[in-house]
């Protein structure tokens, strides 16, 4: 636990130009008194999370690709692009610094996961058996549904929808996702996404802000965005009965269609913490 403090303090202090006196106050006293000394039971409310969590991503796993394709696109249709990671992704454990057992927090990642677990039932039936014999630390099980995530969202961009083109005639389900990936890959980094109006093909992935913790945002003054574009792979005249498909790529100014890496790092495994 000290060592996560001391990381986070550099961290921000390495931002000492840009981030208020105040923050630097509130952040320490967020890591340090409220994650040292832990109340009992928020750290009850911390695990009855996990379990939930645990529960969710279990369920996630049991569907088919095709049963998460059309989970996505109903969150994708339904839900505001800002809520969907809140929703779906619940926040890490350092980002729960100077939660008290009060706060509302713990009782909207209960609600979420229960959220989830409902429309799941759809899929694989209420009667399901979700064994909880193999949870991890909270930790852990954050780590795993973000990596669950981010293989679902980059399988829907890359096979579900390869035969779409993104951002054209009205299309903004693959534009949505790239940024939801990168979320996946950079949970602290909230960004919003537009396809560009002249109906070119473009999308553009702005950072809007970092999260420091549950609620303290660093916004940046000038926020660079991202373009990705999509190639099409049209090898008929050499493979008569391929299929063509569309690949996205980040489009740098320099050296034009250029691979981008989306993929969360592998999971190193913690013992659960117990109840």
């Amino acid at each position: 636990m000290f060592k996560e403090i001391n990381y986070y303090l550099r961290h921000v202090c390495s931002e000492e130009a840009t981030l208020p006196s105040f923050y630097y106050k509130r952040l320490h006293r967020h890591l340090y008194f409220n994650n040292v000394y832990r109340n009992p039971t928020t750290r009850k409310r911390e695990q009855a999370c996990r379990v939930e969590i645990y529960r969710t991503s279990s369920m996630i796993s049991l569907l088919s690709d095709e049963q998460k394709y059309t989970l996505i696109t109903y969150v994708l249709d339904r839900i505001e692009y800002d809520r969907i990671i809140d929703l779906l992704y619940p926040p890490e454990e350092s980002l729960l610094a100077g939660i008290s057992e009060n706060d509302e927090v713990y009782s909207t990642i209960m609600k979420n996961e229960e959220a989830i677990q409902n429309k799941l039932k759809a899929f694989i039936g209420s009667d399901q058996e979700i064994r909880l014999d193999g949870i991890s630390s909270y930790k852990t099980e954050v780590l795993i549904r973000r990596n669950l995530l981010n293989r679902t969202f980059r399988q829907i961009l890359e096979v579900n929808m390869n035969h779409i083109q993104m951002c054209i005639n009205g299309e903004s389900y693959k534009c949505k996702l790239i940024g939801l990936i990168k979320r996946t890959v950079d949970y602290r980094t909230k960004n919003k996404t537009k396809c560009d109006e002249t109906n070119d093909g473009t999308c553009y992935i702005t950072p809007t802000a970092n999260i420091i913790l549950h609620d303290i945002l660093l916004v940046p003054e000038v926020p660079p965005s991202e373009l990705y574009q999509d190639y099409l792979h049209d090898y008929r005249y050499v493979t008569p009965n391929m299929i063509p498909y569309y690949e996205t790529f980040l489009y740098e100014s320099a050296q034009g269609l250029v691979p981008w890496s989306c993929e969360v790092p592998p999971i190193e495994e913690e013992e659960s913490d117990g109840e």
